[in-house]
């Protein structure tokens, strides 16, 4: 065999793996970031734990730390955690901190598996949310803007991932939460009898301690001052009551519209808007049918990025554009290559029934 064959031979006999430890060199060589000091040519280490992690989630682990994006860390740790319905990738810069070598911290990716509550910010009232608005694409599944942050949607059935809360179901539930509150403030004695009690105890305080009795009296002032205020509690219960009944039948079938400024421009306590306005957003409710799952299938996986570096929506790395080559930059460019990993993220998409 020539020598030129030989190269050949040995070239195409050799794995990856054994090729990155042939090219890479590993330094302690420190580089200063603003007042942090890092250690961006050291060896790197992935660790891995689950706990209660199906087989499917597991391979989805498989995947993501074996992508050629990540699986050979040179200067920072990655680290995965995975439960049943969640699993959290971080990758930390390795830092020198009092002298001591460390990892905390970093550029993350967190999926939640047949479990949408990422996709949603804080329900308006009960399980009533404002429906999340599309604003990009990742390898063509759809990626939403819930108030707050980005979250990627994985879905292939063909059921709705939210459906529609009308403005009598968004009413109904104000009222439920409003009557709970009013119940659960006015447990054990009532307020009128409270107040019967306070009068007694001042008349007797008068007999014998006027001085006292004065005080007492300011006291008892100020709490029949603070129960007044809350009596618009009842009011506000009135008032949701009030709005429901005013509405048609057709008004109370249709899709609620919510904007804080609707009660001072139509009177509407509950934030109920017109449809046609320009601040009015849709109210929805998860479909649980769209992702419920009994035999650790995954039907539905919700994406959501964390970058450190970036100054404006830490969770689209689509806008991510840091020039800076060190410090924490550097593992928000490492999950950006995990991010435009399509090879690996089509893998992933394969699990998802």
């Amino acid at each position: 065999m020539n020598k030129s064959l030989a190269i050949v031979a040995i070239s195409v006999l050799m794995t990856p793996a054994l090729w990155c430890q042939v090219e890479r060199s590993y330094s302690d060589k420190t580089v200063t970031v603003g007042e942090d000091v890092f250690l961006p040519f050291c060896r790197g280490e992935i660790t891995a734990r689950s706990e209660g992690a199906s087989v499917t989630v597991k391979k989805v682990s498989e995947y993501l730390l074996s992508s050629d994006s990540i699986k050979f860390p040179v200067g920072y740790k990655v680290s995965c955690y995975s439960q049943s319905d969640i699993m959290d990738i971080t990758l930390s810069p390795y830092t020198l901190f009092d002298g001591e070598k460390s990892a905390i911290g970093g550029a993350a990716v967190s999926l939640f598996f047949n479990n949408v509550s990422g996709l949603f910010r804080q329900p308006v009232v009960s399980d009533i949310y404002i429906q999340p608005v599309v604003t990009s694409d990742f390898f063509g599944y759809p990626v939403y803007f819930n108030g707050s942050c980005e979250i990627t949607v994985i879905k292939k059935n063909s059921l709705p991932l939210f459906i529609p809360v009308s403005r009598e179901e968004y009413l109904k539930a104000l009222i439920t939460k409003e009557e709970l509150r009013m119940k659960d403030n006015n447990e054990g004695i009532t307020e009128d009898e409270t107040l019967k009690e306070m009068e007694k105890a001042y008349q007797q305080l008068l007999k014998t301690d006027r001085e006292a009795a004065e005080e007492f009296k300011v006291q008892m002032d100020e709490f029949a001052a603070n129960l007044n205020q809350e009596s618009s509690s009842t009011d506000l219960l009135t008032m949701l009551k009030n709005e429901l009944s005013g509405l048609t039948p057709a008004e109370r079938k249709s899709q609620a519209f919510y904007e804080p400024a609707a009660f001072e421009r139509n009177g509407n306590i509950s934030g109920l808007s017109e449809s046609d306005s320009e601040f009015a957003e849709p109210l929805v409710r998860p479909n649980t049918k769209a992702f419920s799952s009994t035999n650790g299938d995954i039907h539905i996986i919700a994406i959501q990025w964390a970058l450190t570096s970036q100054t404006e929506d830490q969770s689209a790395p689509r806008l991510f554009s840091c020039r800076q080559k060190y410090g924490y930059c550097f593992t928000d460019r490492m999950l950006i290559t995990l991010f435009n990993d399509r090879k690996t993220w089509e893998k992933v998409f394969e699990l998802v029934r």
